[in-house]
C-alpha cells in the first residue's frame, strides 16, 4: 500500500512539471529551464512591502518569491542591481492597446433612425455588448513601445466605440505570441457616454445617451426572463452573459462621473468610474461612497499668454484647473477615495511619468500611486492571482528602476512574464557648469555642460568660436573628444580631481599632454538654489465652483430681519411701506413694522424695494451638452434632470438680476420632448441641491415649424411628422399607444401567477411610462407654440384624452385666442416684446401679455435665453407700457404667475409668513430701468451680494494675474506650453442642436 501511495506521488509530480499546451512544438524542446534570481538594493513586493537587499526569484515567467539578501539558488542565473530598485509592473484598466477598432460601416450623409446593424441586435447601434476584445487582439508593435517605457506590464483593452462596447482582455504589452499575451480573456464590460462611429440620429445629446442606456439596462433585465424572449436577441443575452464581469465605464468629466454612477446605481448595478482630470471638483459627492475611479492624469500644459488681451479672455477656471489639476490625486486620496490611473490622453511614456511624479510632488503619498497602477486596478477586475503584486506565483511582471519612478527615478527596464525589455538607461552623473580647459600650459577658455535628461552635452568657447564637444560619461570617467572630434589621438580620459574638477591625459602632437577642467561656476551647487526656487506653491483660494465668481464656502441660511423696505408682497396687502422681513431657516417667519431680535443680522432696506425672487418659467442655462433630444419625435424618456450643470456662470449672472428659480425645459426640436427639471439657483451647490424638492413633474412639448424640420434644410425631409396636421396625428398616436401599453400591463398583472409564468411580461418602456402620467395628471405639459390653429388643436387634442395643457410657452398668437385659453385653464408664458426673428411670428404683437391677462389667462414673462434672464425685471414693466397693465400685475409676471404655472406658489412667488426665503431687494422699484438687485437670497442664503462684487471683480483680476506669473515661471522651468483660445460660455435657446445656435 506504501508502494503504491509513492508510485501515485511520483506520477502526480510527473503531471504537475509537465507543462500543457494546445500547440505543436515545432523544433526540439527546451527542457530543464532555469531558474533567474535578480538582486537589488531595495524591492516593492507590494504597496505595503518593501524588503531591502532581497533577491526576486522567477522561473518560467512566474515568480518563485522573494528572498532577503543576495540568494543564488543551484543553477539559476543571477543579475546583480545593486543600487537598483524593482517595483510590480504597471496596470491600466482604460486602454486600446492592440484592438483594430470594430467601428460601423459609414453611411450616406444625412439624419439616420435605423440601426445598420443586421441581425438580431438591439435597435441602437451604439449599443453593443456582442463585441468581444478577444476577437480583435494582435499584437502592436507601435503601441506596446509607449505601455512598457511607462511602466505598464498589463492592460485591460477593449473597443473604443459606443456606449456599450462589450468585454475588455487583460493582456501583457511585449509579448508577441497571443496566446501568451492574454491574461484574461474577458476581463470586464465596457461603457461610456460617447456615441462613437453610429450615425443614427438618436440619441444626439447626453441626456439622450442616459435615456437610451437607462432603457437597454431595463430592457435586459426583462429579457432575463425566458417567458419574455419571443424573439432572439443576441445584444440583450451578452449583456446578462457579461453580468458578472467587472464594469467599466468610461465618464468623462467631474460631472458626468456623478451622472454615470446614478445611472449605474439606478439599475442595481455597481461600475468603475474613468474619470478625467477634473475630478477634484466634486470630492464631497464622491467621499464615502466607496466609488472606483480610474482617473486621468493628463495634467493641461500653462498657457501661453502674451498679454493682458489674452489674460482677460481666458477663463479663471481654466487658469485655476491647470493650477489645481495635480494636486488632484492627493486630494482624492485625502478623501479615502480608492484609485487607479490610466495612461490615456498621453502623448508618450515620457509625458505620463513626468505626470506622475509631478502628482506625488503635489503631496500624493507614494505608496498610494503605486497602489493605483497595481493592486487597486489587480483587484478591481479579479486578476489579483495573476498581476499586481511581486508574490509567489504570480506573473514576472515588474520594472527595474534607477531611484523611485514616482520622484526623478528612471525606469531601466520591465519584465513582461519573465521577458526583459530594456525601455531606457542609466542617466550620467550631472556634470553641468562652466570649466576652464587647460591643455599641458595652455588655457582654452571655457567649456560649457548642460545636462537635460539625464545626459551631459558640452560646447567648448575659443575666443568667438564655438566648437560642440562630444563628451561620454563611462565608469566615472569622462571621455572629451576634442577638435576633430572622432579622432582617436585627441580623446581625453578624465578623473575626479575634488573641488568638481577633473584632470586626466591626452596625445597631442605626439606628445603626452595634460589636459585639466577647472571648475568655474554654475553647477550642483547653483542646482540646488534653483530647485529650490522650482519648489511648488500650493494650490490657494478654492471656491465654489472653482471658477469666477465662486465662493469660498456654500452659502448657508442665516438668520436676518431685512428692515424699513417697501415690500411688494404679490398678497392681498399689496405693496407696503417702512415694512420689516423677518427670515430664519430658510423661511419667512415675520412680516410687521419694527421688527427686533437679539442675535439675528440686520439689514436696512430704507429706500429699497424688497420682493420674492424672479422665477424664470421657461429657461436653457445650466445644461450639459444639448438641450434637445431631437433624433426621435418623441423623447419623453430623457430629462433635463440628469445634466443639470450647476457651474454655469450663467446661473450667477441672472442670481445677479433677481431670479432665484427656473423651469430648464427641453429644447423644441420634436413634437413631445424631454421632462423638465425645476431649480433653485444655488450657484456652486450640486444638481441634486438645486432641484426643487417635491415639485411636480414637467415636459416640454412643442408645435409649429422647428418639429416638422421645415427650416432644417432638405436633408431633414424623412423623419415624421413633416406638416402640422403631422404633428397633430403624431401625438394622438403617442397617447394611443401609452393607452395600449397600460392596458397590456392591466392584462398581465390580472394574470394568475401560473399564467404570469408561463407568459411574456410587458418590457418597461420609460416613453409611454411619462406620457401615462400626463395622461393620470401627474405631469404638466408646457408647449413651445406660436399659431392660433396649432394651439386650438393642441387643447382639443387635451381634452380628447382627458387632460388639460399646462402651459403655453411663446404663444405670440395667444392674444388671438385668449378667451378659448381661459376656457381651458391653460396659462401662457410668453416674451414681451419679440417679433419679426422668423416667418411663424410675423402676426406677433407686444400687447400679447396685457390682452392673455385681460382675458382671465394666467400670464407670465419669459426669457428662453440666457441674457435676457437677467432683466426679467425690466421685460415685465413693458406689459405697463404696452397694455397699461398695473405695476402690481405686471410684477406678478415673472413672480407669482410663474410660480402658479409651476405650481409652486405655496412655497415660492410671494412675501407670505412660511414661505420659502426666495427673495431680493432691490436699489429702486423693481420694474425701473435704474433698479439693481443689491442682494438675492434663496432658501434664506445670501447668493448675490452687490456690496462684494467689486472685491469678487478684483479677486478674479488679482488670481488670473497671480496665475500668469506662475504659468509664465513654469514656461521658463521648461514646461511645454498651450496656446491661448477664447472662453466660450455656450448659451443654449429652443432649437440648440448639439450645443450649435439656432433660432427659436
Amino acid at each position: 500500500m506504501k508502494k503504491a501511495l509513492l508510485v501515485g506521488l511520483a506520477w502526480c509530480f510527473a503531471i504537475s512539471s509537465w507543462a500543457q499546451q494546445t500547440f505543436p512544438n515545432d523544433g526540439l524542446e527546451v527542457r530543464g529551464k532555469t531558474q533567474t534570481a535578480i538582486y537589488a538594493s531595495e524591492i516593492w513586493v507590494s504597496p505595503d512591502k518593501k524588503m531591502k537587499d532581497a533577491t526576486l526569484i522567477i522561473q518560467e515567467g512566474e515568480i518563485v518569491g522573494v528572498k532577503a539578501g543576495k540568494q543564488q539558488p543551484q543553477g539559476a542565473e543571477f543579475i546583480d542591481y545593486d543600487g537598483l530598485s524593482i517595483y510590480p509592473s504597471f496596470i491600466d484598466l482604460n486602454g486600446a492597446y492592440g484592438i483594430k477598432t470594430k467601428k460601423l460601416a459609414k453611411q450616406p450623409s444625412g439624419p439616420h433612425y435605423s440601426s445598420s446593424k443586421k441581425g438580431p441586435f438591439y435597435w441602437n447601434d451604439a449599443i453593443s455588448p456582442e463585441n468581444h476584445a478577444f476577437e480583435l487582439f494582435a499584437h502592436d508593435a507601435k503601441q506596446e513601445k509607449s505601455y512598457l517605457q511607462a511602466g505598464f506590464g498589463a492592460v485591460v483593452a477593449h473597443n473604443e466605440d459606443g456606449f456599450v462596447r462589450g468585454t475588455g482582455i487583460l493582456v501583457s504589452p511585449g509579448i508577441k505570441e497571443a496566446s501568451k499575451a492574454v491574461i484574461l480573456e474577458k476581463s470586464s464590460a465596457h461603457y461610456s457616454f460617447s456615441k462613437g462611429s453610429s450615425q443614427m440620429s438618436y440619441p444626439s445629446s447626453l441626456m439622450g445617451a442616459i435615456a437610451l442606456m437607462r432603457q437597454y439596462f431595463s430592457d435586459a433585465q426583462w429579457y432575463s426572463n425566458e417567458n419574455n424572449r419571443d424573439h432572439a436577441n443576441l445584444s440583450l443575452q451578452a449583456e446578462l452573459d457579461n453580468a458578472s464581469l467587472p464594469k467599466i465605464m468610461n465618464a468623462g468629466d467631474a460631472l458626468d462621473v456623478l451622472r454615470a454612477k446614478k445611472l449605474f446605481q439606478e439599475s442595481g448595478q455597481k461600475a468603475i468610474y474613468v474619470a478625467g482630470n477634473d475630478v477634484y471638483k466634486e470630492l464631497n459627492q464622491f467621499q464615502n461612497t466607496g466609488v472606483n475611479l480610474v482617473v486621468s492624469i493628463d495634467f493641461p500644459k500653462p498657457i501661453a499668454l502674451n498679454n493682458a488681451f489674452e489674460v482677460n479672455y481666458t477663463s479663471l477656471e481654466k487658469m485655476k484647473h491647470w493650477e489645481w489639476a495635480p494636486k488632484g490625486p492627493a486630494l482624492l486620496h485625502e478623501k479615502g477615495i480608492s484609485t487607479a490611473l490610466t495612461m490615456a490622453g498621453h502623448k508618450s511614456a515620457k509625458e505620463f511619468l513626468s505626470h506622475l511624479q509631478k502628482a506625488v510632488k503635489y503631496g500624493w503619498p507614494e505608496k498610494e500611486a503605486l497602489r493605483a497602477l497595481t493592486t487597486n486596478p489587480s483587484k478591481w477586475v479579479k486578476a489579483t492571482a495573476k498581476v499586481g503584486t511581486l508574490e509567489k506565483g504570480k506573473l514576472a511582471n515588474f520594472i527595474v528602476t534607477q531611484g523611485s519612478p514616482f520622484k526623478k527615478g528612471s525606469i531601466l527596464e520591465n519584465w513582461v512574464q519573465g521577458e526583459k525589455k530594456v525601455v531606457g538607461e542609466l542617466p550620467e552623473t550631472d556634470l553641468s557648469g562652466n570649466y576652464r580647459l587647460a591643455l599641458g600650459n595652455n588655457l582654452l577658455d571655457t567649456l560649457k555642460i548642460a545636462y537635460k535628461d539625464g545626459k551631459n552635452s558640452a560646447k567648448l568657447e575659443v575666443d568667438t568660436l564655438k566648437q560642440k564637444v562630444k563628451l561620454k560619461w563611462e565608469d566615472e570617467m569622462l571621455n572629451l573628444h576634442l577638435f576633430s572630434g572622432t579622432d582617436s589621438s585627441t580623446v581625453a580620459t578624465l578623473y575626479a580631481n575634488g573641488n568638481q574638477s577633473w584632470k586626466g591625459n591626452v596625445a597631442w602632437n605626439g606628445t603626452l599632454a595634460q589636459v585639466k577642467l577647472l571648475y568655474l561656476s554654475g553647477n550642483k551647487s547653483k542646482d540646488k538654489e534653483d530647485e529650490k526656487a522650482k519648489e511648488i506653491t500650493e494650490p490657494t483660494n478654492y471656491t465654489y465652483p472653482l471658477k469666477a465668481f465662486g465662493y469660498n464656502e456654500i452659502p448657508k441660511a442665516e438668520s436676518v430681519i431685512i428692515k424699513n423696505a417697501t415690500v411688494w408682497t404679490n398678497e392681498e396687502a399689496g405693496i407696503v411701506t417702512e415694512t420689516d422681513v423677518w427670515v430664519s431657516n430658510g423661511k419667512i417667519i415675520r412680516i410687521g413694522k419694527n421688527l427686533n431680535a437679539s442675535g439675528v443680522r440686520t439689514i436696512d432696506g430704507t429706500g429699497k424695494h424688497l420682493t420674492s425672487g424672479i422665477i424664470d418659467e421657461h429657461s436653457h442655462i445650466g445644461i450639459s451638452k444639448g438641450v434637445n433630444e431631437g433624433g426621435q419625435s418623441v423623447s419623453a424618456e430623457v430629462t433635463i434632470q440628469d445634466v443639470v450643470n450647476p457651474h454655469d456662470v450663467n446661473i450667477y449672472r441672472q442670481l445677479a438680476g433677481g431670479v432665484t428659480a427656473s423651469q430648464l425645459l427641453h429644447g423644441s426640436a420634436n413634437p413631445i420632448g424631454g421632462r423638465s427639471a425645476l431649480i433653485k439657483l444655488k450657484y456652486g451647490t450640486t444638481a441634486d441641491a438645486m432641484l426643487i424638492d417635491g415639485a411636480d413633474g414637467f415636459i416640454k412639448f412643442a408645435l409649429g415649424e422647428n418639429v416638422k424640420q421645415s427650416n432644417w434644410g432638405d436633408k431633414y425631409n424623412k423623419r415624421f411628422p413633416q406638416t402640422r396636421m403631422g404633428v397633430e396625428q403624431l401625438m394622438k398616436d403617442a397617447f394611443t399607444r401609452a393607452l395600449e401599453y397600460r392596458k397590456a400591463q392591466a392584462a398581465f398583472k390580472k394574470m394568475s401567477p401560473w399564467q404570469q409564468a408561463n407568459t411574456e411580461a410587458p418590457a418597461k418602456d420609460y416613453e409611454l411610462e411619462y406620457l401615462l402620467e400626463i395622461l393620470d395628471g401627474k405631469r404638466f405639459v408646457s408647449c413651445h407654440s406660436y399659431v392660433q390653429s396649432e394651439i386650438n388643436m393642441l387643447m382639443k387634442l387635451a381634452e380628447e384624452f382627458g387632460f388639460r395643457i399646462n402651459t403655453f410657452t411663446h404663444i405670440l398668437e395667444g392674444y388671438k385666442v385668449a378667451d378659448k385659453m381661459a376656457a381651458h385653464g391653460a396659462a401662457g408664458s410668453t416674451f414681451a416684446d419679440w417679433w419679426a426673428y422668423k416667418y411663424e411670428v410675423k402676426d406677433a404683437i407686444p400687447y400679447n401679455a396685457a390682452l392673455m391677462h385681460q382675458n382671465g389667462v394666467l400670464t407670465g414673462i419669459n426669457s428662453d435665453d440666457a441674457e435676457m434672464g437677467r432683466r426679467l425685471n425690466q421685460e415685465a414693466a413693458k406689459t405697463v407700457k404696452y397694455g397699461g397693465v398695473s405695476e402690481e400685475d405686471a410684477w406678478k409676471m415673472v413672480t407669482l404667475n410663474p410660480a402658479k404655472m409651476l405650481h409652486l406658489d405655496d412655497k415660492m412667488g410671494s412675501i407670505k409668513i412660511g414661505k420659502d426665503a426666495d427673495l431680493v431687494l432691490w436699489s429702486d422699484s423693481p420694474l425701473s430701468v435704474a433698479a439693481k438687485p443689491e442682494l438675492t437670497m434663496i432658501d434664506g442664503a445670501v447668493y448675490f451680494d452687490r456690496s462684494k462684487q467689486d472685491e469678487k471683480q478684483e479677486f478674479v483680476k488679482t488670481e488670473k494675474w497671480r496665475l500668469y506669473q506662475l504659468m509664465q515661471t513654469a514656461i521658463k522651468n521648461g514646461e511645454k506650453p498651450s496656446q491661448p483660445t477664447p472662453s466660450k460660455q455656450g448659451q443654449y435657446h429652443c432649437l440648440s442642436m448639439e450645443g450649435a445656435y439656432h433660432e427659436h
